[in-house]
């Protein structure tokens, strides 16, 4: 369990961990395929990034990590839910323009390089969205699904969080105080930040989990900002404010500025109290510098503006349509599989960092308009319909969500939070995929009986 102890763990949970998940998984894909899904949610949500992915056995060595595991378990499930309930695949037309890019991408790289290992890496990566995406569309399609996603969604963010928390307090114990050598980004993948802004927003229907509620909403918090992610506080200010006057005809504004207050207060008040002789302010000011400080601007990104710089001559060098394809070309990859020189790798710069560019050479124009601007804006639409019926019951709170997801990944322009990478994908697939699922089903049947399917 060392990886725990780690800022940036080189090793995985205990294979006990995998075999667990792979039993239970498949327990619950025989006796009930939703509950598999929803187990693969909480383990997708509560996991430490870095560890779920070096977590591998000998069986199956470098083919199946953690997230892979669990992605298949969710497969599995949404195979075997359809088959006994005799219902079709629901595949949004969002959904369907994602599938053509990531394919046309993968065969335009399988043509220029073979299946070479890295090319198989990057056509796998790039699946995992769509994957994802497919499966949650088609498992959470009533209320009553979108109740226990929100809730396998918070779980999971929570296990994420306690094991944050963990972190941070044995980093403390040792003595460190100072924020670079506490930062780690490995449960920037839990989804708090999207479940937060959803308690800003929305009410909890169960009064009597209000205290857990809450509680976990604060822990997530407080994890979100000892991620010391630039971009994410950022991302995310702009995205509470805009979701704001996007929603200030259905929220009671004095009492969403309490709610915001009372997280802000409380997180401030949890952080000095349990972490004394950390200076809080110092810690954030040095992240936030970059803000009004050319120089920190200037050092902090620098190695993002020349991968800017590599990814542009990618694209203008291609079809500037359609991009490279999902692999970047070998001589640009290779020095960084290999450990090569570091010359060569700090003049391609820090790829995949900036989501604009990344998605411009990849996919081109297209595979840029609709990663950024047209799954976000469609999703917009469909959430702010859901919004406008089902604001107090799951199915509202699914589409606060989406609309927290959706911001951010347009706000994230030049950002690193890729809806192609086969760390990041997970979580925000399953949110796009869940609301679109019960909008769906909300046009075709016009309510949430439970006992209805989708046909």
């Amino acid at each position: 369990m060392t990886y725990i102890f780690e800022q940036y763990p080189l090793d995985g949970y205990p294979d006990i961990v995998f075999y667990l998940v792979t039993v239970i998984g498949a327990g619950l894909i025989v006796i009930k395929p939703k509950w598999a899904f929803l187990f693969a949610v909480v383990c997708l949500t509560g996991k430490n990034a870095f560890a779920a992915v070096f977590t591998r056995t000998a069986l199956f060595g470098e083919y199946l990590n953690l997230n892979d595991l669990c992605l298949w378990i969710a497969v599995a499930a949404l195979v075997i839910d359809v088959c006994r309930q005799s219902v079709k695949i629901v595949i949004p037309k969002i959904l369907m323009f994602l599938i053509a890019i990531v394919v046309f991408g993968s065969v335009q790289s399988l043509l220029k390089y073979g299946s070479e290992v890295f090319v198989l890496r990057s056509i796998w990566a790039v699946a995992i969205f769509p994957i994802m995406f497919l499966v949650s569309v088609n498992m959470v399609r009533t209320n009553d699904d979108a109740r226990l996603f929100y809730w396998a969604l918070f779980i999971g963010a929570v296990f994420a969080t306690i094991q944050h928390m963990v972190y941070l307090s044995h980093s403390y114990s040792l003595g460190i105080t100072e924020g670079a050598k506490l930062r780690t980004i490995a449960y920037i993948t839990n989804g708090g930040l999207f479940i937060i802004a959803t308690a800003i927003f929305a009410k909890l229907n169960e009064k009597r989990h209000s205290i857990f509620y809450y509680c976990g909403v604060v822990l997530m918090a407080i994890s979100a900002l000892m991620n010391q992610t630039r971009q994410l506080y950022v991302v995310f200010t702009l995205t509470v404010i805009t979701m704001f006057f996007m929603l200030r005809r259905h929220i009671n504004v004095k009492s969403t500025l309490i709610k915001i207050s009372f997280v802000a207060i409380t997180v401030i008040m949890v952080s000095s109290y349990a972490f004394v002789n950390l200076d809080m302010s110092e810690i954030i000011g040095e992240r936030v510098e970059f803000l009004h400080e050319r120089e920190a601007f200037e050092s902090s990104y620098l190695t993002r503006w020349m991968g800017i710089q590599t990814e542009v001559r990618l694209w203008l060098d291609s079809t500037i349509i359609l991009g490279v394809g999902t692999a970047y070309p070998p001589e640009i990859t290779e020095p960084r599989r290999s450990g090569g020189d570091m010359d060569d790798i700090w003049r391609t710069g820090a790829l995949k960092h900036v989501a604009l560019s990344s998605y411009l050479a990849n996919y081109g124009l297209v595979g840029a308009m609709v990663y950024l601007l047209f799954l976000p804006l469609y999703t917009i639409k469909a959430a702010r319909f859901m919004l406008q019926k089902d604001y107090f019951n799951y199915a509202g709170k699914i589409a606060l969500l989406a609309v927290a997801v959706a911001l951010m990944d347009m706000f994230n322009l030049f950002g690193s939070m890729l809806n192609t990478s086969a760390v990041l994908a997970h979580t925000p697939a399953l949110i796009y995929g869940a609301i679109w699922g019960l909008y769906i089903h909300r046009n075709r049947f016009g309510d949430y009986d439970d006992s209805v399917a989708v046909s």
